[in-house]
């Protein structure tokens, strides 16, 4: 089954319309939350000044009166470091693979407590804003390219299984899968298995420049917001899962072939052009 082509330019409107995160897969943890369709994780952190009861703002640490714009300039640091400490507590939530989180590879891990402090430094966004007379908000933001380099894996950059007997080869510009109904999780490395359980898509597979730029996949609800994205192209090939396996999609060995035959399908694949659905509630 092929979704009707859309034109680059309408799929760009068509994501343009839409309210900014209504459409987008996140998965809300305390203060933060993981943006599983534009592949983010974000936290927010706020600090309100200490006011003395003469009605003075004051230092918490010293009891110093601090002027108004002292008071905020030091809100406004406590808020950036509690937004940075809710994002890494939403961090450590994030599924890595089908059997760990990032949470239990830092426990286990020198090198990536070290690599993703110095990720953290280097390349977490923030964002200030006022939240009241003397309270200050920061969102701290981090991509998942982020987090995958700081994991320092390796990305074996393997050929993607071939399927040469397929009659008729058609160019498809990526991959949807429609994992609707099945326990499907979102993760930074997905694999996709054909129904003999063979991985025909995975982090063996993708080419490490575009997984930094933009994860294996991204994640939304519906096949409108899938062709909205425009990450699996103008012209994907849409497949509908049969089952789960390791909370990854399972495609029908037909479907396998299809995706399978043609190069440049398995050159998109490389790339990263694959999108998952997921259920709403998921």
């Amino acid at each position: 089954m092929i979704l009707p082509a859309v034109a680059g330019a309408t799929a760009a409107l068509l994501l343009l319309c839409l309210p900014a995160g209504a459409a987008d897969l996140i998965v809300r943890r305390g203060d933060g939350s993981i943006n599983w369709t534009r592949s983010f994780v974000s936290a927010t952190g706020r600090s309100e000044a200490t006011v003395a009861p003469e009605g003075a703002a004051i230092d918490p640490e010293d009891g110093q009166t601090l002027s108004i714009n002292g008071a905020r300039i030091d809100t406004y640091r406590r808020a950036r470091e509690s937004s940075i400490e809710n994002l890494l507590r939403a961090m450590k939530t994030i599924r890595i693979d089908p059997d760990r989180r990032l949470g239990d590879f830092l426990q286990d891990d020198d090198t990536l407590r070290r690599r993703l402090s110095e990720t953290l430094v280097e390349e977490i966004t923030f964002r200030r804003y006022p939240a009241g007379f003397l309270t200050s908000a920061c969102e701290a933001r981090l991509n998942f390219g982020g987090i995958i380099g700081s994991l320092s894996w390796d990305f074996p950059a393997m050929e993607l299984p071939v399927i040469d007997d397929t009659p008729l080869k058609t160019d498809y510009t990526g991959l949807i899968v429609d994992g609707r109904g099945l326990k499907l999780e979102p993760m930074l490395f997905p694999s996709i298995y054909d129904g003999d359980g063979a991985e025909i898509y995975g982090r063996t597979f993708i080419d490490s420049r575009f997984a930094l730029k933009h994860g294996l996949a991204s994640y939304c609800h519906t096949e409108d917001e899938a062709r909205a994205l425009g990450r699996a192209g103008d012209r994907p090939y849409y497949s509908v899962a049969l089952k789960s396996m390791n909370a990854c999609p399972v495609i029908s060995e037909r479907d396998a072939r299809r995706v399978l035959a043609a190069k440049a399908t398995r050159n998109s694949l490389k790339r990263c052009r694959v999108i998952i659905i997921l259920d709403r509630n998921d």
